[in-house]
């Protein structure tokens, strides 16, 4: 070889190496990141003063076991949860909300009566309590609903030997801080340690199931909820009510019962039966949610061990069995949850002291996925943060 063409190939390579050197400053800022070789090892996510990173869906599990609230990244392909960080709570959290905003996550602690508000890292998630957090509440907050709008939060208390109480707070869009309104309104029936609360995206109207029924309130600012006529509403003779949730489109409410069966009803004026309501449950079903398409209802057996599965008829709210329905889940099942891309759905199993994952699949059957554990034990409560671009 000639030493000219020596002098050009080298001229050629080093011509190569600092144009792979310029495009990592140019795209990273710096050097850091270069190989020795000229490769980008560390590809950035994006130019200097351009959009933030992606922020991925993550997962909040409420640990009643050791106060905590542990923040997971969800892989949305998979569905399992990567651990990013956890934060403290009051005594004992029960349940947990997340604003519409995704900036804000209220929890209740039934321990103290109390609502820990914490604001949320607009990148990481990670949660850090807001100012004058805690709030204080009546005794033993157990449920929380938040409305559509993200401006009214109402937590549902149980006090021993006394009604469950319905207690509201505005909250403040930009802060997240919760100002009582000063109205509060009992359940309809005393002695009643059962109690969910659902508000309805369409109608904003606040349904609670308590040991008496389902009891319907109009929510406002001024006057907190105030119970509708007719209310409380029965599924049969004898029956308590122990979990309630909402279609997310339609006006359909749907209601567990310790009779093992679940109930539709649809939401004008007052709750009107779907055809064939009730249906007929697992034992002791009591949590149940609708996926976000609304196609299908999902209800939690807590005695069974397992999950009833439902699809929904989009024009009565009325209720058909899965074929494959009931679907096993672990031993003593207290929490279920949906993901908000609806491919997959959790089980908090307190008696095992894990999650249940499973993928929804097209016609609504659940396929096991296994189990994982979160950290702090006994999972209380789910809520998740969608992804960011």
């Amino acid at each position: 070889m000639s030493p000219q063409l020596i002098s050009s190939t080298k001229c050629l390579a080093i011509a190569k190496i600092a144009w792979t050197l310029l495009q990592c400053i140019l795209l990273s800022g710096t050097l850091a990141g270069c190989g020795t070789s000229g490769t980008i090892t560390n590809p950035p996510t994006g130019p200097v003063g351009g959009p933030p990173a992606p922020a991925p869906e993550l997962a909040y599990a409420v640990n009643s076991a050791n106060n905590t609230v542990s923040v997971f990244a969800v892989n949305t392909g998979t569905g399992a949860w990567t651990p990013q960080g956890s934060t403290a709570t009051g005594l004992t959290p029960q349940s947990v909300i997340l604003h519409p905003s995704g900036n804000f996550l209220y929890v209740g602690d039934s321990g103290e009566a109390k609502i820990s508000v914490y604001s949320l890292d607009a990148a990481t998630g990670l949660p850090s309590p807001i100012p004058s957090s805690p709030f204080s509440s009546n005794p033993s907050p157990l449920a929380m609903a938040m409305d559509a709008g993200g401006d009214t939060l109402c937590v549902a208390s149980y006090v021993v030997n006394s009604n469950n109480t319905i207690s509201c707070f505005s909250a403040n869009s930009g802060s997240g801080a919760l100002t009582p309104i000063p109205q509060n309104h009992n359940g309809t029936q005393p002695v009643a340690t059962n109690v969910e609360l659902a508000f309805d995206p369409v109608s904003g109207v606040l349904f609670m199931a308590d040991i008496g029924g389902v009891d319907v309130f109009g929510v406002n600012a001024v006057s907190g909820a105030s119970l509708s006529a007719g209310s409380p509403f029965m599924i049969g003779s004898g029956s308590q009510p122990w979990g309630v949730t909402v279609h997310p489109t339609k006006k359909f409410v749907f209601v567990t019962s310790d009779g093992a069966y679940v109930a539709s009803f649809v939401e004008s004026n007052v709750l009107t039966g779907a055809p064939g309501s009730p249906y007929a449950a697992g034992i002791m079903p009591g949590p149940l949610l609708v996926e976000p398409k609304g196609n299908f209802l999902y209800v939690l057996n807590r005695d069974g061990f397992n999950i009833s599965a439902y699809s929904i008829d989009s024009t009565t709210g009325g209720l058909t069995q899965l074929q494959a329905s009931p679907f096993p889940t672990g031993n003593a099942p207290m929490t279920i949850a949906v993901e908000p891309t609806g491919n997959f759905l959790y089980v908090a199993n307190s008696g095992d002291n894990n999650i249940s994952i499973f993928m929804i699949q097209a016609n609504g059957t659940l396929t096991s996925l296994g189990t994982m554990t979160a950290s702090g034990g006994a999972t209380s409560a789910i809520a998740f943060r969608p992804a960011r671009p």
